[in-house]
């Protein structure tokens, strides 16, 4: 399949795509499975991939979690993909309880989806449009990313984007 790799423009650590993100199956920790699609917000989602010992990676979805509070009624969804090993998948459901993170927390201990992505750091997240179309791609977090994140995600709400579908 192919990979998300030729970009627009270079700006920092985020990258701004063309392309669609891949298609994907997901278990989520809940048990069930579901398309990539039925996942997706109505009109932005956040694809952040994470581990438990990836300290980063909690920051960054705390970060995330405050404003999927206030925006998810508006369009925008979170899909947070575990890549925690199986021996470690016992962590993942404390962690996300202890957090208080709301929005589907998708499984992949074998590093599938993290291939189909090409991810090669922790964190790493995509935003996407509705129709898969990656608009940005960031690797890392700080916690000066997180006005940056909102703003982001904020212009993507606002945006009348027409989708291709």
């Amino acid at each position: 399949m192919k990979r998300i790799l030729s970009f627009l423009v270079l700006i920092g650590a985020g990258i701004i795509y063309a392309e669609k993100a891949p298609f994907f199956n997901a278990k989520l920790l809940n048990g069930k499975h579901y398309a990539v699609d039925s996942l997706l917000g109505k009109k932005v989602t956040i694809i952040s991939f994470w581990a438990t010992w990836c300290v980063p990676c909690k920051h960054e979805l705390d970060a995330i979690n405050e404003i999927y509070k206030v925006y998810k009624d508006s369009g925008f969804q979170v899909i947070a993909v575990n890549t925690d090993s199986p021996r470690n998948l016992s962590k993942v459901k404390p962690m996300v309880k202890a957090h208080g993170w709301n929005f589907p927390i998708v499984l992949d201990p074998s590093g599938e989806i993290k291939r189909l992505f090409n991810v090669r750091s922790l964190p790493t997240s995509f935003y996407v449009y509705s129709d898969r179309v990656v608009f940005y791609h960031v690797m890392g977090y700080t916690k000066r990313d997180k006005p940056e994140i909102k703003k982001r995600i904020l212009h993507a709400l606002k945006k009348e984007y027409k989708s291709n579908k």
